[in-house]
């Protein structure tokens, strides 16, 4: 299980190093074609990656409210049932310079996104 931990947090961070510079395709480069995405602040849920693209697609052109972009994941925790690998860990985000670090519980408030590398992994 340890391997599969080191593989999981390793995609998890590939995706968030490019994310935090405001690049979805780290996470878009480990769904699936049928992927499904919903959240707080979707209206609708989203299916398929081709309607991911397009959903983040705006984000490339946003400029980061930060210089020094960094987070930490915290302890992060593997699960594995049959086929299906979930890796959790809240991980703290840094914010504008002139805030305090963030707790997060997800990555960047998103599931999708660790549930995707476990998936890719397994």
């Amino acid at each position: 299980m340890d391997r599969l931990l080191d593989e999981l947090v390793a995609l998890e961070r590939s995706a968030l190093d490019h994310w935090i510079r405001l690049d979805p395709e780290g996470y878009l480069d480990l769904q699936a074609p049928e992927v499904t995405y919903f959240d707080p602040f979707t209206e609708r849920r989203v299916d398929g990656l081709d309607a991911m693209q397009l959903r983040l697609a705006p984000m490339k052109k946003m400029k980061p409210p930060f210089t020094d972009p960094r987070y930490d994941m915290i302890d992060p925790k593997v699960q594995r049932h049959g086929d299906v690998a979930l890796l959790n860990c809240p991980y703290f985000n840094e914010t504008p310079e002139n805030l305090p670090k963030t707790p997060s519980f997800g990555p960047l408030l998103d599931p999708r996104m660790a549930t995707a590398a476990a998936e890719k992994a397994v």
